[in-house]
């Protein structure tokens, strides 16, 4: 046997790292971040139902992000979490960060409030919740997320290669374009 394998688990608090001038300005930047990254994504929103049919949603994104200062994929990830975790369940666990909430958002709302209460109860950072309570709940990694599911990924495939068809293919080829994405999405939901 190793002595490394004998040595007892060393716990280090977070308190001891980060003194608490800078706990309480870290928060305060958490706290802030949250909050614009939530209204971010909920302008994102708010625009793409307003301007529907007139600007695609990447152009929304793109001209959200160039006022917000961030890419335009950052504004549709912002939206996509924004759109599944509502004000109240935002305000309720207003302690966590965008990540908590990027971490659940895929999640249905009882298994949301469920992993978010925990979080909240064990103070838990985003790699906690992974490690700890994810792993129990049979949770994906935060890195392996993926909020599009295939039919979602391919639904807004076929939206933007329909609207740049529009614009760029002849009319003729419109019909036999809408053939094969049909016969696609077939294949794809196992049909």
């Amino acid at each position: 046997m190793s002595s490394s394998a004998l040595a007892p688990e060393v716990v280090i608090s977070y308190n001891q790292i980060i003194p608490a001038p800078l706990q309480d300005e870290l928060i305060l930047i958490r706290d802030t971040t949250t909050a614009s990254s939530f209204r971010t994504g909920d302008i994102r929103n708010q625009l793409i139902k307003k301007y529907q049919g007139q600007y695609t949603q990447k152009e929304i994104e793109g001209a959200v992000g160039y006022f917000a200062g961030k890419r335009a994929r950052t504004v549709r990830y912002y939206g996509e979490v924004a759109v599944k975790i509502s004000p109240g369940l935002r305000q309720q666990f207003h302690n966590l960060s965008f990540a908590h909430f990027a971490y659940v958002a895929p999640l249905n709302r009882a298994a949301k409030i469920t992993c978010l209460q925990w979080a909240s109860d064990h103070s838990a950072s985003v790699d906690m919740l992974e490690a700890e309570y994810g792993k129990q709940q049979g949770l994906p990694k935060p890195d392996r997320l993926e909020f599009n599911t295939l039919p979602q990924l391919f639904s807004g495939f076929t939206t933007h290669l329909w609207r740049w068809a529009q614009n760029n293919l002849p009319k003729d080829k419109h019909p036999a374009l809408k053939a094969i994405l049909s016969e696609l999405a077939k294949i794809l939901a196992g049909e």
